[in-house]
């Protein structure tokens, strides 16, 4: 992970609201050989932002898309937290594909 000028092996968590987009520059090295199954895991919740009506709905959700080379979509994955509940509370997640 970098930030700036500094480069350290920290975790970093996201907001995402109003369909942003956060793409990797650079692919995780051997992340996608041939026939090779992957499990992809993560933590997800939902949010509030600032006022109540920018909370995460029922059907709001997170598209998560690999992208070949050349931007074309190899695997996608749809996670729906759920909606606000008061407290935020991250809880994993995976899906799997095959390179």
């Amino acid at each position: 992970n970098q930030a700036g000028n500094v480069v350290n092996p920290r975790d970093f968590s996201v907001m995402i609201w109003q369909d942003n987009v956060i793409t990797q520059l650079e692919p995780v090295p051997g992340s996608n050989q041939a026939g090779v199954p992957y499990l992809v895991q993560f933590e997800a919740a939902p949010a509030v932002y600032q006022a109540g009506s920018q909370q995460t709905g029922p059907d709001d959700g997170l598209l998560i898309e690999l992208l070949r080379d050349d931007d074309s979509i190899f695997a996608a994955f749809v996670h729906q937290p759920g909606a606000w509940n008061g407290f935020p509370e991250l809880l994993p997640a995976s899906f799997e594909y095959v390179g």
